[in-house]
């Protein structure tokens, strides 16, 4: 037994019944298993839960006994003062954060399918493995470059229908919807569902109203990230402070916890609290914000327009109230072609979907193929099998085939996996 186990029961919610208890007999119904934390810290960010009719949305962290909490340290670290369930196999100790009972258990073995518990080994191999990893090597050139453009076609309109769902949500406001993704691209991977929370609480309508005023852009993204609450020193903070209290109580705005906004293991230029000084820089400089999902932009007009440098206090610091020595806080090129790839192609295809607009759908493309590739565990992992992307167009597909295909064993849905299908046929027919 492994935590890795644990992981397959919850994210593929292998249980015998669909509503699960507490170990005090609490119902709980599971809405959204969240996203595997990769990084210190709890196990899943962002699950979403009912507990005795009361919804959740935060973190969950998995043990294979309920003793692992201290075994791990995890009583003396804050980082996990706001797990909302800790699932165990086995309940051999009571656990609280604050004091008895605040910490609700799930004792996953009276619940999850017994048949698992024997096959896991195998399945959770295959599930680390390329089907074709073998057979990768013999596939022509041209049937893996028609491979990855349909790859490419499927991810986009996997992403772009996502985009779409978001502005009919909103009630069909594109402007609203594009500075949601924008603002959500900041946070990259491992803070983006903050930023996309910190987009949700400062509605575009105040950023396209206040944007010129002097200050206003930075203390109302600062303060509704709660990174201006406490006793701050230097005047800059200072004067943002009291700009954010003058529209908290104008506009009855409601701070976020920032807690929620990780800076673990991340290199200070890539801090939260960069990201939003360059964000509201970006938000002042582009006005309507949809300027940017023109066809007609060429990718450096885009860089340019994504190039501005925030206030100077930045230039000297990474967080509030604590210098460091002095560097250029504006966006770095690779960040910007993120902010490219993640926010402006996929609702520009979107955009070009639901309206039939070819342009648009077009110059999404043309965008991608334009952007440097990507390099993330997954793009490592067909480095391996000596398929190498050319560019984001390229590295977004592979994305796609592993997430759908090849992690979901789908190879008829795969022009690679009917390749390999027909040469076994046509050369290997004793298996046939």
């Amino acid at each position: 037994m492994n935590e890795e186990f644990l992981y397959f029961i919850w994210e593929n919610r292998l249980f015998k019944r669909p509503t699960l208890e507490t170990a005090d007999s609490k119902s709980i119904t599971l809405i959204h298993p969240g996203y595997r934390n990769l990084d210190a810290g709890p196990d899943y960010l962002y699950s979403k839960l009912s507990i005795d009719g009361q919804h959740w949305v935060g973190q969950v962290e998995m043990h294979v006994k309920s003793s692992d909490w201290e075994k791990h340290g995890h009583h003396h670290d804050p980082n996990y003062h706001a797990v909302i369930l800790h699932v165990v196999w086995e309940h051999d100790k009571e656990i609280f954060i604050h004091s008895p009972g605040d910490l609700p258990v799930l004792i996953l073995s009276r619940f999850a399918i017994p048949e698992y518990l024997t096959t896991y080994t195998r399945l959770a191999q295959d599930l680390a493995l390329f089907p074709c990893q073998n057979q990768m090597p013999e596939i022509p050139d041209h049937i893996k470059r028609q491979w990855l453009d349909r790859l490419l076609v499927q991810r986009l309109e996997l992403v772009s229908q996502r985009v779409i769902n978001t502005f009919q949500k909103i009630g069909n406001d594109w402007q609203e919807c594009f500075y949601i993704y924008f603002v959500r691209s900041f946070g990259l991977r491992v803070n983006s569902e903050a930023f996309e929370m910190l987009a949700k609480s400062v509605p575009y309508k105040f950023i396209a109203r206040y944007r010129i005023r002097n200050d206003s852009l930075e203390a109302v993204l600062f303060g509704q990230s709660g990174m201006l609450n406490g006793k701050l020193h230097e005047p800059y903070p200072i004067l943002l402070q009291k700009e954010y209290q003058f529209w908290k109580r104008m506009l009855g705005f409601h701070e976020m916890n920032a807690s929620i906004f990780r800076y673990h293991r991340m290199h200070p230029s890539a801090f939260p609290s960069i990201r939003i000084a360059q964000l509201a820089t970006v938000l002042r400089a582009v006005y309507p914000i949809s300027e940017l999902l023109s066809a007609e932009n060429s990718l450096e007009w885009l860089k340019q327009k994504l190039g501005a440098n925030p206030n100077e206090y930045w230039n000297r610091h990474y967080r509030f109230g604590s210098p460091v020595k002095e560097k250029s806080a504006a966006l770095g090129d690779l960040t910007i072609e993120r902010i490219i790839l993640h926010a402006i192609v996929p609702v520009m295809f979107a955009m070009g979907r639901l309206n039939a607009k070819q342009e648009l759908i077009d110059r999404a493309i043309q965008l991608l193929n334009q952007l440097k590739a990507e390099e993330n565990r997954i793009t490592k992992k067909w480095h391996d099998l000596q398929v190498y992307p050319e560019n984001a167009g390229d590295t977004q597909a592979l994305i796609h085939s592993f997430k759908e295909c090849c992690s979901a064993k789908k190879c008829l849905s795969c022009l690679i996996g009917k390749q390999i299908l027909v040469r076994t046929t046509t050369h290997d027919t004793k298996d046939i």
